[in-house]
C-alpha cells in the first residue's frame, strides 16, 4: 500500500495534516501545531500470514541490543544512558503527533536524560513520504518515527524499521507491540462530542444513528481525515450489529448531507466551542478533554457507543545514527514515566495501570489499521464521496 499512500499525499494535501492538525517544520525541539471486558481487543497486526515481517537485520542497533542483552530495570537504563552519552545525547524524531503532546513527551524525556531531541513535526502522509524518499536516497535522517497505525503499516511493509519488544510489555494492553516491527504507545480515540451550552441534557447524540437526525442538519462538523473513522462505524453497523451495506450507506449519506466538512481536529473543536457548530462527530478524547480543562463547554458523556480506538506509537528506524538514545526513548515512552506523561496530556496509555476508569467502562471497539491500509483506496474514495454531500467550512 506504500504507493497508494504516497499517491493518497497528493490527492489529500490539501486537506490533510499532523494527526489532523496544522504541519510544522524542523525545529530543536518539537514545533509547532484498554482492558474493559466490553472492549474488543486489537490484534497485533494480523496473522504472520497477512502481517508485513518485522524486519530481520537490526541494522546499526546490534551493539545497542548486545550490550543491553539480559539487563533490567535500572542496570539497563543506565546502560543506555552510557551508550547514548557516548554517541553525542542527541537523537532525531520525526513525528505526526499532535503539537501539545510531542511538546510535553519530548520536554519529559530531555529533562530526564538530558539527551537533546531534534524533531520534525508534519502530517502523517508527508512523515511517510519523508521516510521513503530518504531511504532511497540511502540515508534516513531520524533514529524514531512516531505516527498513526495506519501509516506504520505503510513504513514496516517498507521495511523500514528494526524490530524491537520493550521491557515490561507483558503490562500493557494486549496488541500494543505490533507483530510487524513497530510499539503503540497509547489509543487514538474518537468520541462524539458536543456543545453543552447549545445541547440540552437528554437531547445529545446517544447512538451513530442519531447522527442522522433531521435536528442535527447544518449542525454537525466531520474532519475530512477520518476515513477510518466511518471505515470502523462501518464495519461495526454491518458485521456486528446486522445492518445491510445498503441501510449503512443510506445512513451515512443522511449523515453527511446534514454535515459541514472541517479539517482539523483541535480546530473544529474549538470552532464547536465557540458555538459555530452544536456536534463535532469524529472529535478526539484527548482533545475535548483539553477543551474541557481550559473551561470550554464542550462535553461527551455519556459517551455514544462504542468508542473508536486506534493505535498510534513508535518504531526505531533502520541505519539510525543514534540507536542508544533511540531505544532509551523506546523504553521510556512505554515505561510508568511515560505513559503517566502520555496520561498528563490527555492521551489514553498502554500502560493497563494507568488506562483511566471512565475509559474502562466503555465499549470499544479497535480500529484494524492494517485491513484499512490495505483497503485505502476503496474507503477514502467512499469517504470522498460521502465528503462530496456535506457543506465545506468558510
Amino acid at each position: 500500500m506504500l504507493v497508494a499512500s504516497v499517491a493518497a499525499a497528493a490527492l489529500l494535501a490539501a486537506a490533510c495534516s499532523s494527526s489532523k492538525d496544522t504541519a510544522v517544520s524542523d525545529g530543536g525541539a518539537t514545533t509547532s501545531a484498554p482492558a474493559a471486558s466490553t472492549a474488543t481487543q486489537p490484534s497485533s497486526a494480523g496473522s504472520p500470514s497477512t502481517a508485513g515481517s518485522a524486519p530481520a537485520n537490526v541494522g546499526t542497533f546490534g551493539p545497542v541490543f548486545d550490550a543491553a542483552k539480559g539487563l533490567t530495570g535500572s542496570d539497563r537504563e543506565q546502560r543506555l544512558v552510557q551508550l547514548a552519552k557516548d554517541e553525542g545525547n542527541k537523537m532525531t524524531l520525526y513525528t505526526a503527533g499532535s503539537k501539545p503532546l510531542m511538546d510535553s513527551l519530548v520536554a519529559a524525556f530531555q529533562k530526564k536524560y538530558g539527551i537533546k531531541v531534534d524533531s520534525y513535526r508534519a502530517d502523517q502522509l508527508n512523515i511517510t513520504q519523508r521516510i521513503t524518499e530518504e531511504s532511497k536516497a540511502g540515508r534516513i535522517g531520524a533514529d524514531v518515527v512516531y505516527s498513526v497505525g495506519n501509516q506504520m503499516v505503510v513504513l514496516s511493509d517498507a521495511g523500514m524499521f528494526v524490530s524491537y519488544s520493550p521491557p515490561g510489555a507483558d503490562g500493557l494492553t494486549p496488541g500494543s507491540v505490533r507483530d510487524d516491527g513497530w510499539i503503540a504507545d497509547q489509543e487514538l480515540v474518537y468520541v462524539v462530542a458536543w456543545n453543552k451550552n447549545l445541547v440540552k441534557p437528554g437531547d445529545a447524540p446517544k447512538t451513530y444513528e442519531d447522527l442522522a437526525d433531521d435536528k442535527w442538519n447544518g449542525k454537525i462538523a466531520i474532519d475530512v481525515k477520518d476515513a477510518d473513522w466511518y471505515y470502523t462505524i462501518y464495519n461495526y453497523w454491518v458485521k456486528e450489529e446486522g445492518k445491510t451495506p445498503e441501510e449503512a450507506d443510506a445512513l451515512f449519506k443522511k449523515i453527511f448531507t446534514g454535515a459541514t466538512a472541517t479539517n482539523g481536529t483541535t480546530a473544529t473543536d474549538a470552532l464547536v466551542a465557540a458555538g459555530q457548530y452544536k456536534v463535532f462527530a469524529t472529535d478526539y478524547w484527548h482533545t475535548v478533554n483539553a477543551s474541557i480543562a481550559k473551561g470550554a463547554p464542550m462535553a461527551y458523556l455519556p459517551a455514544v457507543q462504542p468508542v473508536l480506538a486506534g493505535p498510534q506509537g513508535m518504531a526505531l528506524l533502520k541505519d539510525a545514527a543514534n540507536p542508544a538514545a533511540a531505544v532509551l526513548f523506546a523504553d521510556w515512552l512505554v515505561s510508568e514515566d511515560g505513559q503517566q506523561a502520555m496520561l498528563d496530556s490527555g492521551s489514553v496509555p498502554v500502560l493497563q495501570s494507568l488506562i483511566p476508569d471512565e475509559y474502562k467502562k466503555l465499549k470499544v471497539v479497535h480500529i484494524d489499521v492494517r485491513d484499512f491500509q490495505q483497503n485505502y483506496d476503496s474507503w477514502q474514495s467512499k469517504y470522498s464521496q460521502l465528503l462530496q454531500l456535506a457543506s465545506k467550512s468558510k
